[in-house]
């Protein structure tokens, strides 16, 4: 096929967790600073299309919008990519005349990628059902599969413990509280089990909460927290490794990456039925998924 240039444009604010959804100074200087770097570039680069992530709370789907807007004027078409699955509620939520204008603009753009087949009727009414496209996350292979191999394949759980991990922003939506009620029974008859996570802390107080919880349940010596991991740090990680858990109930849920690196693990998968998942860990088969609720 033809050859395709691609040219990156952050619009990114790398702050955590705790600054979504939330009007400061900073994000306001940084989508003045998007916008005309967009437009610029639309000017005088002439690009066939825009690919825009889409947000799903109102000041950073303000921005997007006005980048939307933006491009269109320069006569770029624009397609959307919806990383999440909360975007319809968040739709729904607004003001009749903010809904209005919003589905306006999301009418101008010349499709919308989603992350899974539960996620089409999020732009239903808004978009054509064929320029509605479902493409799932893909992610590069961590490398833990090559490291269980090489140790002899995957080992056999102990009877008494077993190593569960999780991986991710540490998140109380994420389920960290079901993961320490789940391990404090778990120790009843599996006494050396041992949960290991890594991530960073959504904010301090998840964080205040989530260490007391584990001092609550006498869970001191079954509860390793490592911090961010990556890279060859990341393969060691869940190469070590006998259970993957996410218990999630994120509103916000699409496709969790760590899914498929624990997918591309060899890791069997304790999830929810939630977002994406189902279609991601099919129950049964490379997992079990429980209610959410």
């Amino acid at each position: 096929g033809p050859d395709v240039a691609l040219d990156h444009a952050d619009t990114s604010d790398r702050r955590d967790a705790a600054n979504l959804g939330r009007w400061d100074l900073r994000n306001l200087a940084l989508g003045f600073r998007h916008l005309a770097e967009i437009g610029g570039r639309c000017l005088r680069e002439r690009p066939d299309l825009v690919a825009l992530p889409l947000s799903q709370n109102r000041p950073a789907f303000l921005r997007d919008a006005l980048l939307l807007l933006q491009a269109r004027l320069n006569g770029v078409p624009v397609l959307l990519h919806l990383h999440g699955g909360r975007f319809r509620v968040f739709y729904e939520e607004q003001p009749p005349l903010a809904r209005a204008l919003f589905g306006a603009v999301l009418r101008r753009a010349a499709g919308a990628v989603v992350l899974g087949e539960c996620f089409r009727g999020i732009f239903s009414g808004l978009l054509p059902a064929d320029r509605i496209f479902v493409v799932p996350n893909g992610v590069p292979d961590p490398g833990a599969w090559a490291l269980r191999q090489k140790r002899g394949g995957p080992r056999p759980v102990p009877p008494d413990g077993g190593t569960l991990l999780y991986l991710g922003t540490l998140h109380r939506d994420k389920g960290l509280p079901t993961l320490l009620e789940a391990l404090a029974r778990l120790r009843r008859t599996r006494p050396r089990v041992r949960l290991r996570l890594a991530g960073p802390w959504a904010d301090d107080e998840t964080r205040r909460l989530t260490e007391a919880g584990v001092r609550e349940r006498g869970l001191a010596e079954s509860v390793e927290f490592h911090g961010v991991v990556d890279g060859a740090a990341k393969a060691e990680w869940l190469a070590g490794g006998d259970l993957f858990c996410l218990p999630t109930r994120w509103p916000f849920e699409g496709q969790p990456l760590v899914l498929l690196e624990a997918l591309a693990a060899g890791l069997p998968i304790l999830s929810t039925r939630h977002a994406a998942i189902p279609e991601t860990v099919p129950d049964g088969e490379v997992g079990t998924l429980l209610p959410k609720e």
